[in-house]
């Protein structure tokens, strides 16, 4: 939606010259035959600038832009992407387009001819990334017709057309149930008033029970979906008066465990209590291990070495010789 102080500034900068090719090149979505409704419901000519539109031209363009349906007609926009790289010649000859053609989009509720692309206000990306991408030239324009990428293409457009599918279904949904609705609200003041001269009750209150129930019935009218048509929850405010503040509880520690009754809980709760006076106290002193030059405790080889230079220092008495004089 344009608003209309944005279409003069756009006539007036445009650099088309005429009608017909400013539509088709500013706005997305609308091509020839929707740029020949637009000014035909305006009563502009076709050739006309532009630039040189007056105000009451500019109210029609405005007035027929938000009152004609451009949708009819438009066909699929595809666009091709091969490593990041937009691919904008030889559509036909490119595996992307062949796919699309190729699949079946009545079932996601679009409405397709035999061999031409879906139509309506649809556009489709497809990337296709990989070290090797088989180019039909050395151009490198459109993607080669190879089993394994069209397969893969396919089933990527199944799964984007079936949540599609599912969007286009709940959004009828709702728009049938406010359909309902409304010919239940036209009608629902002669209902009660027919039974209020039949059974003498009140009118007012009547048409009010018949109202709830309307709502009731018709619910799925009043719930909102967002881009993907997931419907929207809304929070509801709780009304708790002015003076009323609400303050979040920090985080609060778990209650201990309710100790069981018997012999059983009370030897168990004594070895807590136990266990919990051995973890707070405190450590015993110790005395100073001995330790090496070094700074490290002793141990079973430093004992050994110790103990072989103690020997190696004692000294063996000689033996008396046998020879006696």
């Amino acid at each position: 939606r344009v608003t209309r102080e944005a279409l003069g500034e756009l006539a007036g900068e445009s650099d088309a010259r005429s009608l017909r090719q400013f539509l088709t090149t500013t706005f997305a979505g609308v091509g020839g035959e929707g740029a020949d409704k637009i000014l035909t419901e305006a009563q502009l000519a076709p050739r006309q600038s532009p630039a040189k539109l007056k105000k009451q031209q500019l109210d029609a363009l405005h007035e027929a832009m938000q009152h004609v349906s451009v949708d009819e007609g438009q066909s699929m926009t595809v666009l091709r992407y091969a490593n990041r790289v937009p691919l904008q010649f030889q559509h036909a000859a490119c595996a992307v387009t062949q796919t699309i053609l190729s699949t079946n989009w009545r079932a996601y509720g679009l409405s397709q001819s035999r061999g031409s692309l879906p139509s309506g206000p649809v556009t489709v990306m497809v990337h296709v990334a990989s070290v090797w991408v088989p180019f039909t030239s050395e151009s490198k324009e459109a993607i080669a017709h190879y089993p394994e990428i069209q397969k893969e293409i396919r089933l990527a457009l199944q799964a984007v057309g079936r949540k599609l599918g599912m969007y286009m279904r709940r959004r009828l949904r709702v728009a049938q149930e406010g359909q309902r609705r409304s010919i239940f609200l036209r009608y629902l003041g002669e209902v009660a008033s027919a039974v209020s001269v039949i059974n003498g009750v009140d009118r007012a209150k009547l048409y009010d029970q018949l109202l709830a129930v309307a709502r009731r019935k018709t619910a799925e009218a009043d719930v909102k979906l967002d881009d993907r048509g997931r419907p929207i929850e809304e929070e509801e405010d709780l009304d708790l008066g002015e003076n009323c503040i609400i303050v979040t509880a920090p985080s609060v520690e778990p209650a201990a465990e309710p100790v069981a009754k018997g012999s059983r809980g009370k030897r168990r709760a004594a070895t807590e209590t136990a266990e919990e006076a051995a973890t707070d106290a405190p450590l015993p002193a110790t005395t100073p291990d001995r330790k090496t030059s070094g700074g490290r405790k002793p141990g079973k080889a430093a004992g050994k070495a110790e103990d072989m230079a103690a020997a190696g220092t004692r000294r063996k008495r000689p033996r008396a010789s046998r020879r006696g004089g």
